[in-house]
């Protein structure tokens, strides 16, 4: 019988041998595809920046030592240090608005993966 994308997938696909034991197992934390290395920054009034996440991190410490509290995201507001607002503002949402700075307007972050180029 032939298997559909929508069709269930048999237990050999599912990481589970014939015999209902785990076949091999993968540690996701390792996996490329769910790391957040890279992201892209746009601000509105500077060009596009990769910035790796401790890059990010940083960037937006900086901007919250002087970002009025009030004007964040209520959960992010709730949060004492502003490293675990910096890392909830991450893994939450994607922009900060400003009003009358030097900044922009606008900032925002949004994962990106990278790839090395390779010949053919």
């Amino acid at each position: 019988m032939t298997q559909t994308p929508f069709d269930s997938p048999s237990n050999s696909d599912a990481g589970v041998s014939s015999d209902g034991t785990p076949d091999e197992t993968i540690d996701v934390s390792e996996t490329q595809l769910y790391s957040e290395n890279y992201f892209v920054v746009l601000t509105g009034s500077q060009p596009e920046e990769i910035l790796t996440a401790a890059e990010l991190e940083a960037k937006l410490a900086a901007i919250l030592t002087t970002f009025p509290v009030q004007d964040l995201p209520r959960p992010v507001q709730r949060l004492e240090t502003i490293g675990d607002r910096v890392r909830l503002l991450i893994d939450t949402t994607c922009e900060l608005t400003f009003d009358g700075d030097d900044r922009g307007d606008f900032m925002q972050w949004y994962a990106v993966r990278l790839e090395k180029n390779t010949p053919d």
